[in-house]
């Protein structure tokens, strides 16, 4: 059986799964940082991604991407008390280009695939605590769990104090084998979590912030940043109950494990901005569909153990466009 082959069947084993968790129920969830335990919806999300052709900087060579990724949350346990969540994801990428790792001449490979077994465990310990930890064991490549070194293995654990506004204080400390800087180093943060509303909802802290803010009734604007180099943006008209419009800005990247690289220290990092506008339709309650279209531009791919290392096989891509299509269902 093909790689290809035995990673299409753990996709569908993940949606059969969490379709016969669909069947338990309806709630109301907070998500990690939430103030209230045991509320958490069962979900399924599913995204389709095209990246247009673009040429390839210094290259005589394209470069084309096709994206899938499919994310479930699904409640194992949950009460007043407590709440066990495994939160799975598969996604997969198709490249069709000729392009070269410039320092090694060695081809990109066709495809990376990102299989996430994930999960996170909260427990209410007083009025006014919650405690929590998240576990995530990765294979970002284009042989995943080929050995030990395609493996990203992260740990988070949190605890939540609330405050007498009804705001909160949140104590992070942070694990992985895998970071583009001080990988294997916990790194602890800290924030405060405004009190929720309708209209506002914030996080400002270190090593992140977030903030929801409905400054006007069809309005709303929202961000975040995530130490050091992800930005999230985005403005929001609601057209109706129905329909919204947005756009928004977005700095990002994403890191894969070649399994032919000649240093297993070494990661492929991906990095762009993207500027994009879409419509949301919330068909019902549950689920809601969504189509983005938009420009990238700054993107480059380098491999190497951290960011200083950014100039090693280095490949650099022309601006193009892109879109995706996305849709969620949740219980």
């Amino acid at each position: 059986m093909s790689m290809k082959t035995r990673i299409s069947l753990v996709v569908v084993l993940l949606f059969v799964a969490s379709c016969s968790r669909l069947l338990y129920g309806q709630s109301r969830g907070e998500g990690w940082l939430g103030p209230r335990v045991g509320q958490v919806r069962q979900a399924v999300e599913y995204d389709f991604h095209l990246f247009s052709e673009v040429g390839i900087k210094r290259q005589d060579a394209d470069f084309m991407a096709l994206g899938h990724d499919l994310a479930l949350q699904l409640p194992i346990q949950q009460n007043e008390e407590s709440e066990l969540v495994f939160t799975p994801s598969v996604g997969v990428i198709d490249i069709q280009s000729a392009a070269l790792l410039p320092d090694t001449g060695e081809q990109l490979p066709g495809h990376f695939w990102d299989i996430d077994l994930a999960g996170y465990y909260r427990r209410q310990i007083s009025d006014g605590a919650i405690t929590g930890i998240r576990i995530s064991v990765s294979s970002p490549s284009d042989k995943p769990f080929d050995s030990g070194d395609e493996i990203v293995v992260g740990a988070t654990a949190m605890l939540r104090i609330k405050t007498e506004d009804d705001g909160a204080w949140l104590f992070f400390l942070d694990y992985s084998n895998r970071r583009d800087f001080l990988e294997h180093v916990p790194l602890p943060g800290v924030a405060y979590q405004w009190p929720v509303s309708r209209d506002f909802r914030g996080v400002l802290g270190i090593p992140f912030a977030m903030v929801y803010w409905r400054p006007l009734p069809n309005w709303s604007v929202e961000g975040s940043y995530v130490f050091p180099r992800t930005v999230n943006t985005r403005v929001s008209y609601e057209l109706t109950e129905s329909f919204s419009l947005y756009g928004g800005f977005r700095w990002f990247n994403e890191m894969y494990l070649r399994s032919e690289r000649e240093d297993d220290d070494d990661g492929l990092f991906f990095y762009q901005k993207q500027l994009a506008g879409g419509i949301t339709w919330q068909i019902t309650e549950a689920l809601s569909i969504d189509l983005q279209c938009g420009y990238g531009f700054d993107r480059f791919m380098y491999e190497g153990d951290d960011y200083d290392d950014r100039g090693d096989n280095q490949i650099s891509f022309s601006d193009g466009l892109f879109a995706t299509l996305s849709t969620s269902v949740r219980f």
